[in-house]
């Protein structure tokens, strides 16, 4: 389920969750919270998620969290916070509630497309935003389907370094 409806935050980002609730005691009883998607998180959740759990483990305000330990999950180049109006919202980490309590654990070993390391480039300059011809010319390589041969790697659209149109 997503942040919001786990910890009961409307889309005005008010607190709804009803003290005592089904929600509530199993926060209570949760001893390590994990988030993932945090890219798509910005500053105002991440301070509603810590008044939650100080309200919930009632902790004094100036307890982090109300003493539980969070995990973050995601990629900060994927997509970011979304904000109603267009109106510009402050990126979780340029929070700094976020920067000054939380220490990234980077990752830098790419099991999942491990064995294509084309593919790998492609994927990590779509996330960079560094598209070339190159890339270009490979993806086009990799079409199927409507217009195109449908080839024996296409059959399976579970496989994702084959892209179908």
């Amino acid at each position: 389920q997503t942040v919001h409806h786990f910890f009961d935050i409307d889309t005005k980002f008010d607190i709804k969750l009803e003290k005592e609730s089904a929600k509530w005691q199993a926060i209570q009883r949760a001893d390590i919270i994990m988030v993932d998607e945090i890219s798509m998180m910005n500053n105002v959740i991440l301070e509603r998620i810590n008044e939650i759990l100080n309200a919930v483990m009632n902790t004094d305000p100036k307890t982090l969290f109300g003493g539980k330990s969070l995990i973050f999950v995601g990629d900060f180049f994927q997509l970011p916070a979304v904000s109603k109006n267009d109106n510009p919202v402050e990126q979780l980490f340029m929070s700094t509630l976020f920067t000054e309590n939380f220490s990234p654990f980077i990752l830098e070993t790419n099991i999942r497309q491990q064995s294509d390391i084309e593919f790998q480039k492609f994927l990590n300059n779509c996330r960079l935003g560094n598209l070339d011809e190159e890339d270009v010319k490979f993806i086009q390589s990799r079409l199927c389907g409507t217009g195109h041969e449908l080839t024996e790697e296409c059959s399976d659209i579970s496989l994702s370094t084959n892209l179908c149109s």
